[in-house]
């Protein structure tokens, strides 16, 4: 795995998705080589690649994790994965302003707008979604319809440990999970990531 390569294909497909502008690569370059605490870059040539921004994050995860820049555990990997793609949001001011402006011409073209960046920025992770189960069953009062969430992998025994060692810690900020103070907050053990979009 070249990590360099990784990261010039991630900056590809922000610019192709329009997350990131042409002129902001090297900014975004600058800070995501910075998360993954390389000091230079190496200039590569980089093909296109079918994998998509889910894929390259794995994988600049993998490399975080092999080289120790975090622990591999499941909660700093998606830390990790939400600093990165913070990198190509706009500030929530300017995602307000665009959806408003969107709203006004078209309230389904606003929630789509809005939508498709969340999925984008990894903010609603489509993979491990599509690792649900879904089924409904025909009941006296209707379709009542069942979900088994399995988008949220299971914590293995160290996450457990170290999240009731964190919990012991008092704590009151954020006051809790739906409250403002979560946007842009870079999150803890047992207290979801909140970066960029909220």
């Amino acid at each position: 795995m070249n990590v360099y390569v990784n990261v010039q294909q991630l900056l590809h497909k922000a610019i192709f998705s329009g997350m990131l502008c042409k002129v902001d690569e090297l900014y975004a370059r600058n800070k995501i080589l910075d998360l993954l605490a390389l000091q230079d870059f190496s200039e590569t040539e980089v093909e296109p690649t079918e994998k998509d921004m889910s894929d390259l994050l794995d994988e600049l995860t993998d490399y975080a994790a092999k080289t120790k820049v975090i622990s591999d555990f499941i909660e700093e990997r998606d830390r990790l994965s939400a600093k990165i793609m913070d990198t190509f949001l706009p500030k929530p001011s300017e995602i307000n302003r665009l959806f408003i402006e969107k709203y006004e011409q078209n309230p389904k073209r606003a929630t789509d707008y809005f939508y498709q960046l969340s999925k984008n920025s990894h903010y609603i992770q489509s993979k491990r979604i599509e690792k649900n189960i879904n089924f409904s069953v025909e009941t006296a009062y209707g379709k009542l319809a069942f979900t088994i969430n399995l988008s949220k992998p299971e914590l293995d025994p160290m996450e457990i440990a170290r999240a009731r060692e964190q919990r012991s810690l008092p704590s009151t900020y954020p006051k809790c999970l739906l409250c403002i103070e979560n946007e842009g907050y870079t999150g803890k053990v047992g207290h979801p990531v909140f970066q960029g979009i909220s």
